[in-house]
């Protein structure tokens, strides 16, 4: 039977690692000691501590592949762009 747990984590580097998992739904703020990459929280539904940690873990990793699905557009200046007509030809 599932019930809610909170993780909570950092980013090293590109890697959601775990510090805790708290059982509950909680709302986490972050403190003194955040890290460059940033902390993180997450409330999940599980079975266990340690089911609840390992699928934080995996959708964390998930939402960070879907984000950067367009990181290659990220520092696009788009200043430089011309309006086109219907056919797509340069105004």
């Amino acid at each position: 039977m599932s019930k809610p747990f909170t993780v909570i984590g950092y980013w090293d580097g590109n890697r959601p690692v775990s510090v805790g998992v708290v059982e509950g739904e909680h709302q986490v703020n972050a403190g003194e000691g955040v890290t460059e990459e940033g902390d993180w929280a997450m409330a999940i539904e599980a079975d266990s501590p340690e089911a609840a940690e390992s699928l934080a873990i995996a959708e964390m990793r998930a939402n960070d592949e879907a984000e950067g699905l367009g990181d290659e557009d990220a520092d696009y200046d788009d200043s430089q762009d011309y309006d086109t007509n219907e056919e797509g030809a340069q105004l």
